[in-house]
């Protein structure tokens, strides 16, 4: 793993879609970023190596963390009533995705579940959670463009740098409706993992 914070590391390591739903900790674990080098003894699923890197968490960060769950403001997405305008694809989810920007506008592709949307519109909501209940369960080919401001784009993802999101982004609303889909905004009970205690890891 390269230049992932601990917030990013605890994230894939717990299977949490959204870094709002991490709580607690120290200012450094959003900033400072680590690499990880590691080599498994032989064929490993993706799972167990979720739980090596829960482990690593524990013993080089002493990591100690709960889970509980509250009830916060939030936002539903959910298709519009014009029904989904988004092209379903039989293949398998593509890792990542491809973000880009240009003239005022950041454009995100991808090709993947509504979870993976879900996920991503975290970075345009200023930590506000986000619940998929659109009841798509298919891989779609999705392509978000939305309409940001001049500080808003100094926020861009750079090399090297940790990456904390865009805030509040209002064109991401406009955004969605192209796809056939929007955000209702309430109360909704997460879950979320409370950070007890973390320390800086001692160098190698």
């Amino acid at each position: 793993m390269r230049s992932l914070n601990v917030v990013g590391l605890i994230l894939w390591a717990n299977q949490i879609e959204d870094a709002s739903q991490i709580t607690g900790g120290p200012d450094w674990i959003h900033t400072k970023d680590f690499d990880i080098t590691a080599k498994t003894s032989g064929p490993t699923s993706t799972d167990e190596v979720r739980l090596m890197l829960q482990a690593l968490l524990a013993e080089r960060f002493r990591l100690a963390a709960h889970r509980e769950q509250r009830v916060v403001p939030s936002y539903s997405l959910v298709v519009d009533k014009g029904g989904p305008k988004l092209r379903e694809v039989q293949q398998e989810p593509r890792r990542g995705g491809m973000l880009g920007w240009s003239d005022g506008k950041v454009t995100y592709k991808m090709v993947n579940h509504m979870s993976q949307l879900v996920s991503t519109l975290s970075s345009f909501l200023d930590d506000r959670p986000v619940t998929d209940k659109t009841g798509l369960t298919g891989v779609y080919e999705i392509t978000l463009t939305a309409d940001m401001d001049a500080d808003q784009m100094k926020r861009m993802p750079q090399v090297g740098m940790a990456f904390t999101g865009f805030g509040y982004t209002s064109g991401v609303f406009d955004a969605l409706k192209t796809l056939g889909l929007k955000l209702e905004a309430g109360r909704g009970t997460v879950d979320f993992l409370v950070i007890d205690h973390v320390e800086q890891p001692s160098g190698n």
